[in-house]
């Protein structure tokens, strides 16, 4: 999140992402391309620096299904 630009230039120009989590305080949504991802990287990482914070990340029940054909895209789910 520090190099939140750097970051940002990891993701495909056609990135479409649609973000629903449900926190303590409602569901809030990220949805679009490469531009809202990156504008919701830009305000975290403010956020995070203000905050002196650190983020700590675990990942399971990962799974990847494969969509459309040719299969150039996919559906992610994970807990």
């Amino acid at each position: 999140m520090s190099e939140e630009s750097s970051a940002c230039d990891a993701y495909a120009d056609n990135l479409q992402v649609t973000l629903s989590p449900d926190g303590r305080r409602g569901k809030w949504d990220v949805e679009g391309g490469k531009q809202e991802m990156c504008d919701y990287l830009k305000q975290a990482a403010a956020a995070f620096t203000v905050l002196q914070a650190r983020t700590h990340c675990e990942f399971d029940d990962i799974r990847i299904v494969r969509d459309g054909f040719p299969w150039t895209s996919a559906r992610v789910s994970y807990t």
